[in-house]
């Protein structure tokens, strides 16, 4: 029991049989442990892959865990969303991860308003274990997330942009949507450190994730100011951005500074407009949030809540 995790052991029962396996140096059969125990099933509800190639890694990471696994009986369901902010949909998807009796649920960023509580609420009263990946959400009763230091993106973010700004110049945000915490927190964290360093930012504005949105955000935005200097693109729509940019005749005067390593950045790198990328390790993420829930659910441990 003590080697499966069983929390009923009592506890100078526990470590009498810990101290007994580290004289012995016994090391638990991990699969001969899994054909004891049911199977695992894996509920991901992550964005689907026409967001472009931002979640494409993460998904990669995923799979690449649960093949892993495969051998410790352990599978996956797979269901994704297209919007944030779509509540209906969002919890159709959820129900549909339920009603095939997972045992655990990854959970991608979505728009935190109202629909979080229902959300939540069912996962608790199945009593399903969940991990957040990407972004948190405050107060929410949950297994762990997996994420970035948003904040420190959003200042290494701004002591970059100070680099580049000269007085008199700004520079402007793009987040998916204000309502996901990672959004605004490293915009919160640009904003202030901008100030600090002693130039300004026009504004942060939200792309909910469309890249038809931030094309056109970003040709209003350089009509409208000729003092803009340049844009950190907090989220996903770098390459939208880029190429309102260069349509605007405007890649020599502009510099972006955008989110995760993407193969259709390399040319706007490699002109010199993207002067800098803030990598979230999406691949990791993902692989860590499915291992996680696997130890949890095999083992009855878990390291943090917070990686």
């Amino acid at each position: 029991k003590v080697l499966n995790g069983d929390k009923s052991v009592k506890d100078s029962n526990r470590r009498a049989v810990e101290d007994a396996v580290e004289s012995l140096g016994y090391n638990v059969n991990k699969l001969a442990r899994s054909l004891a125990h049911k199977p695992i099933k894996i509920g991901i509800l992550l964005p689907e892959t026409t967001f472009g190639e931002f979640f494409v890694p993460m998904i990669r990471g995923v799979e690449r865990i649960v093949k892993s696994l495969a051998d410790f009986k352990v599978s996956a369901v797979y269901v994704s969303y297209s919007k944030y902010d779509n509540d209906d949909t969002l919890t159709e998807r959820l129900d549909s991860i339920i009603d095939q009796n997972v045992d655990g649920v990854v959970l991608g960023p979505f728009h935190y308003m109202g629909l979080s509580a229902n959300m939540l609420r069912k996962l608790q009263e199945r009593r399903i274990p969940t991990v957040f990946v990407l972004s948190d959400l405050e107060d929410a009763q949950k297994l762990a997330c997996v994420t970035i230091d948003a904040a420190l993106s959003g200042k290494a973010a701004a002591e970059l942009a100070s680099l580049i700004v000269k007085p008199g110049e700004t520079a402007a945000v793009f987040v998916g949507n204000k309502d996901v915490e990672e959004h605004r927190v490293k915009a919160d964290a640009f904003v202030t450190r901008v100030n600090a360093l002693g130039f300004s930012a026009i504004g942060v504005y939200e792309t909910q994730e469309e890249q038809d949105l931030a094309y056109q955000l970003t040709i209003s935005l350089l009509r409208k100011n000729p003092k803009l200097r340049l844009i950190y693109v907090a989220t996903g729509n770098s390459v939208a951005v880029c190429r309102a940019v260069c349509d605007c005749g405007k890649e020599q005067e502009i510099r972006i500074i955008a989110t995760d390593v993407l193969s259709d950045l390399k040319p706007y790198v490699e002109s010199g407009l993207v002067v800098g990328i803030l990598d979230q390790h999406m691949d990791e993420q993902g692989a860590m949030a499915v291992s996680i829930l696997y130890q949890y659910l095999s083992e009855g441990t878990l390291d943090s809540r917070e990686i």
